[in-house]
Formats: structure tokens, C-alpha cells, sequence
């Protein structure tokens, strides 16, 4: 292989609205050299990366082989993924004009953008990558680790998997990665017919994000664009608007002391210690699990103390507060979070950030709170199933109650309530048979189960039943159904109809 050590100019832009920096743009006059401070490697005499329409533009170039540039980006970011100080984030835009990429073995077709590698021999080394390319079908774009070189399918570990498969479309990329929490991210967009500004993705573009920590200890300083392909001469990939890392500096003090009082069945008061952030400090709630995600540092975020009706950041972490009014090391006060569900347990996480760049402290300050629950609320998707002389009832359970009774009638609605702590009543799911409320009401179920089989039903009748959740001594009005039992006869016939 032949390397062409090409350094006319260094090409670096200021773009830190996301908190990262352009490396390269490629606004360039087309040339058979690709300059901006990349290295060629190439498997033939010819230079099969080049400047084309303001674009990185890779050739199969008529040889097996793999053709890629590189540079060495470890001055301008931590390239140790673990001792950066902020999250770490990269945009580009990628594109293949081979449909079904195969991977990364000899012959195949597979192009890749190399975050970090610790060789900058692409046959080599250790490394992350996003990566358009496989063995099956689909063809969807993964983030990846790999070890002992990019040149082998088998070498690569899946990290994050696309939703959809991808083969010749314009895509828009960011990846990434949260040092403390060893987390990261991946992002993706269809642009079209032609690419659009990376920097525009947005929490809809979410592919999922995923704990892996495989190579973030080790040095990874060596950036990619590579294209790994067969003979075919009219192949080729094209990269574009490559922007990398941009640390921030983060506030040096985290929000501390989380607080929570004035606990209702829908809303709950937090307060905190503010730490010393000179833009302020944003707080995140999720329904029933921790926070799994944290704020994008340079990204701004509108909040609503009404739970659910603020930004959403991954999945159902809302935004509830986002606020500089609160002096420095000064306690904030009650700070009302409403539109809550009784019964549920709601985790906050809260950071502290600068106002330049909008740079987040991380790792977070975290509590969580359980809402009241006094007032039983009804189950939900009620519903029935008939068959020969039964019927298969079931239900969601709500999140606020202690009990499900169900009542059953034939011909007509219940008209009688259950009252009191539940002992007094005996459910047996054959009708007629359990407690009866009166008038010919019978308890057909009684527990915490989703599910009950009602027997001894008379097909051509009809039946009500009524669900009553209870917590304490305090029941609900009920959600009823009403279903008629038949005699279902099937009849098969010898060509195999029914």
C-alpha cells in the first residue's frame, strides 16, 4: 500500500452549537488530492480518494482492496474516551452507491466512518466505528466496536443497530458518547436526494443508546473515512460536513441535597442546593425507572413543570425545570412537578451547566419520589372473550388500588356497590356460585391477578360484569362489559375449508 502524507492546510471551523468543532467540510476545489490535513492510504498506484463537488469521494478504482484517508485528531479532544471532561460527539454525512454492502472481508463492499482507532493502519488496531455493510440483510447502519483491524466481519461487535435498513441513501450521523456512564448514542436521518447539515439532528433521529466500554481506556486517536470494496470500478462512497468533539468546560459543582414534600396523588415539590453553574440547572423526570439518558452539552432544552409536557430527551425523560433564578449554593425552594399518575414512583436527575455551550455537569444529582395513592382508579382494556359457556375476561392493572373485585349479572347491569375492606365478600368463578351483592349479583373474582375464566354460563344469555378496584375502604364506580355466551360449532370439510 501507498501513503500520501498530505498536509497543504489544516481545516478547522468553530461549531459548538451541538459542543463540537468542524474538521473538515471539503468546500474545496475538485482534486485528485484530498489535502485538509488527511492522509490517503491506497491499495493501487492510483489516488482513489478525492476531492469531488465539495465532497470526500472514495472509488473502487477497478481493484480488491481497501482505500480510506485518515487523521490524527488527538490535539484537538480527549482521544481517551474515558478522561474527556464533557460528553464527546461527532457528526457526518455518508453515503454508498452499492446496493447491498456485503461487510468487510476481501471482495466485499462496506464503507465506514472511523470515530477512533489506535492505529492508523485500518487492518490494525482497535477501535469504534459507524459502519454501512454486512454479511445478511438487512442493511442497517450499526455503530460497532472492533478488535485487530477493520478488515474482517468478524472482527466487528454490534453497539447499535438502525431501525431501518439503509443502502444508497444520503444519511445524516451523530454518535455519542457520555464518559462517566460509559454510554452511547446513536442517531440517524435519511437527508433525501442530497445530504443536509448533520448538525440539525434531532431526539427523533434516536436509534437507542447502549452501555459499552470495550476500548474507552485506551487512545483512540486516529479519525476515518474508509471504503472497503471489490473490483467493480463504478463503485464508490462519499463522506461530507465531518465535525468532532469539542470539550466544554463544565460548572465545578453539582446541585446537591434533593429534596422532595407536599406529596399528592399528582403532583410533588422538589428542591435542591443549587451548585454553581452560570447558566443554570435543568432537571429531568422519568415515570416509574431512573433517567437514562442525559442533556446533549451545547444543546438548550425548554422545560415544563407539567410532567410529560416539556422537551423529551431519549425515551420519557421529560424536562421539568430549567432555571438561573436560584442563586449559586442557595437552596431552591418548593419547585411543584404536576400531571402525575397516583401510585407512581417518578426519579429526577438534575445538572448543573454553563452557559457557554450550554455545558452540562455530569454525573447528575438524582432522587426519586412515590406520588399518593388514596382514591382507587380503574383498571384499564377490560374486555371478554366468549366461548361454550364462558367467558375469558381480562384487564390492565391501574397503578393506585389495593384489590380488583368483579361482579357478574345476567340480563342487566349491577345496581349494588361493594363497601368496606373486601372480607366480606367470597368470589368463586363459576356464576352463581361466589358472594352475591344482591339481587342476583355474584362475585365472580377477587385478588391482584389480569385474567379469570367465568364457567357456568347459559349460552343465548346475557351477561354483565362490572370490575370495582379498592384501595383501603374506599371503592371506585367500576368499568362494566357485557358479553352473550353461544355454542360455537365448527365445521370441517374435507378439502381442508371450515
Amino acid at each position: 500500500m501507498k501513503q500520501y502524507s498530505l498536509l497543504f492546510f489544516y481545516f478547522i471551523i468553530s461549531n459548538s452549537i451541538f459542543g463540537q468543532q468542524g474538521l473538515d467540510n471539503f468546500t474545496r476545489i475538485n482534486n485528485a488530492t484530498v489535502g485538509g490535513g488527511w492522509t490517503e492510504v491506497s491499495t493501487d498506484a492510483a489516488e482513489d480518494a478525492s476531492l469531488v463537488s465539495n465532497q470526500l469521494e472514495i472509488t473502487s478504482g477497478g481493484t480488491t482492496g481497501r482505500d480510506y484517508v485518515y487523521q490524527n485528531v488527538n490535539a484537538l479532544f480527549e482521544t481517551t474516551y474515558n478522561n474527556a471532561t464533557s460528553i464527546l460527539i461527532w457528526e457526518f454525512n455518508m453515503r454508498s452507491s452499492r446496493s447491498s454492502p456485503s461487510g468487510f472481508g476481501t471482495g466485499n463492499y462496506g464503507m465506514a466512518f472511523v470515530l477512533g482507532s489506535d492505529n492508523n493502519d485500518v487492518t490494525l488496531g482497535n477501535g469504534y466505528a459507524v459502519i454501512l455493510g454486512n454479511t445478511n440483510s438487512p442493511d442497517n447502519v450499526k455503530l460497532v466496536s472492533y478488535a485487530g483491524g477493520l478488515d474482517l466481519n468478524s472482527n466487528l461487535t454490534d453497539i447499535i443497530t438502525s431501525s431501518n435498513s439503509y443502502e444508497t441513501e444520503y444519511l445524516s450521523v451523530r454518535v455519542t458518547f457520555v464518559p462517566y456512564s460509559g454510554t452511547w448514542s446513536l442517531y440517524i436521518r435519511d437527508d433525501g436526494g442530497s445530504f443536509a447539515d448533520p448538525n440539525t439532528l434531532t431526539n427523533t433521529d434516536l436509534e437507542g443508546y447502549i452501555i459499552n466500554t470495550t476500548h474507552t481506556d485506551i487512545d483512540l486517536p486516529y479519525t476515518m473515512c474508509l471504503f472497503n470494496h471489490g473490483v467493480a470500478g463504478t463503485e464508490m462512497v462519499k463522506f461530507d460536513n465531518i465535525n468532532v468533539p469539542l470539550e466544554c468546560t463544565t460548572p465545578t459543582t453539582q446541585a446537591t441535597v434533593f429534596a422532595t414534600t407536599n406529596i399528592t396523588s399528582t403532583s410533588i415539590d422538589i428542591s435542591f442546593t443549587r451548585g454553581n453553574g452560570d447558566g443554570g440547572v435543568i432537571v429531568l423526570a422519568k415515570e416509574s425507572s431512573a433517567v437514562d439518558i442525559d442533556p446533549i452539552s451545547g444543546s438548550s432544552y425548554t422545560a415544563n413543570s407539567i410532567f410529560s409536557s416539556g422537551d423529551e430527551i431519549g425515551t420519557s425523560n421529560y424536562v421539568v425545570y430549567n432555571s438561573n433564578t436560584i442563586a449559586n449554593s442557595a437552596n431552591t425552594g418548593n419547585i411543584t412537578i404536576s400531571g402525575l399518575t397516583p401510585g407512581l414512583t417518578y426519579h429526577f436527575a438534575a445538572y448543573e451547566y454553563m452557559n457557554a455551550n450550554h455545558c452540562y455537569f455530569i454525573p447528575r444529582l438524582t432522587g426519586s419520589e412515590t406520588t399518593a395513592c388514596s382514591t382507587p382508579i380503574d383498571v384499564s382494556n377490560f374486555s371478554t372473550t366468549v366461548t361454550n359457556s364462558q367467558s375469558l375476561l381480562s384487564w390492565n392493572l391501574p397503578s393506585c388500588y389495593d384489590e380488583v373485585l368483579i361482579v357478574a349479572k345476567n340480563g342487566a347491569s349491577i345496581t349494588n356497590a361493594p363497601y368496606g375492606d373486601g372480607t366480606a365478600y367470597t368470589a368463586n368463578a363459576a356464576f352463581g356460585s361466589g358472594t352475591d351483592l344482591g339481587s342476583n349479583e355474584f362475585v365472580i373474582y377477587k385478588g391482584t391477578g389480569t385474567t379469570e375464566t367465568v364457567t357456568n354460563l347459559t349460552n343465548a344469555t346475557q351477561y354483565f360484569f362490572t370490575t370495582f378496584t379498592r384501595k383501603s375502604s374506599v371503592w371506585n364506580t367500576g368499568v362494566e362489559v357485557n358479553v352473550t355466551p353461544a355454542n360455537i360449532i365448527w365445521k370441517e370439510n374435507f378439502d381442508g375449508s371450515s
